[in-house]
């Protein structure tokens, strides 16, 4: 568990690096950037998150654990859209939560998945970004023990507050952010907040 976890710390570590790095490179260049008017926005990244599937599954895989069953629970998310105004973009996009338990024999997964159509708010230009997310919802299961399959499709929502911290309206730039889903699917509703970052263009 603890080598999982220095493998997602250090890929973080190398994200921040190569974001800082293009930072750098548009704060040394003529500036341009800043007076081309936004249009097309580009997402993708992850993070680490917390998941809840109600109180009755969230008891037993308590008691996996307490078991010896390892756990973790990491966060995606990829995310496309085009700007309304200089403040507001139209998104679309899949965010995707994987809860996985396992030891040294066998394993079982629970992948949540949210198809989404949202906004996303600068209110400053830069800065602080808030969003609103809401689609299509659905769990799958895999395991190496004979348990697996899909739910049947259910609904879904998120909430963001986040950080951009390119100075400039367009450009590359590097996010941090908070973000809470739930997704209400016929087998178990699930509920996660997420901690990520981003590499986003725009």
């Amino acid at each position: 568990m603890n080598i999982t976890r220095s493998k997602i710390i250090l890929l973080a570590l190398c994200f921040t690096l190569f974001a800082a790095t293009v930072s750098f490179a548009q704060s040394s260049s003529d500036g341009s950037t800043s007076t081309r008017k936004r249009g097309f926005m580009f997402e993708l990244g992850g993070g680490t998150t917390t998941v809840s599937y109600g109180t009755l599954v969230d008891s037993y895989f308590a008691a996996a654990q307490a078991a010896g069953a390892d756990r973790i629970q990491l966060f995606l998310n990829l995310d496309a859209g085009w700007a309304v105004n200089r403040k507001l973009y139209l998104v679309v996009g899949v965010d995707g939560v994987g809860d996985r338990f396992y030891d040294a024999v066998s394993y079982i997964q629970v992948n949540s998945y949210l198809y989404h159509g949202g906004l996303r708010y600068y209110p400053f230009d830069t800065g602080l970004v808030l969003g609103i997310e809401g689609g299509a919802s659905r769990l799958v299961i895999l395991s190496d023990v004979g348990v697996g399959g899909s739910s049947p499709w259910g609904w879904g929502g998120a909430a963001t507050v986040a950080y951009d911290f390119n100075r400039r309206p367009t450009g590359f730039g590097l996010e941090l952010g908070l973000q809470v889903d739930y997704l209400a699917v016929p087998t178990a509703p699930v509920a996660a907040a997420a901690l990520y970052l981003d590499l986003l263009w725009k």
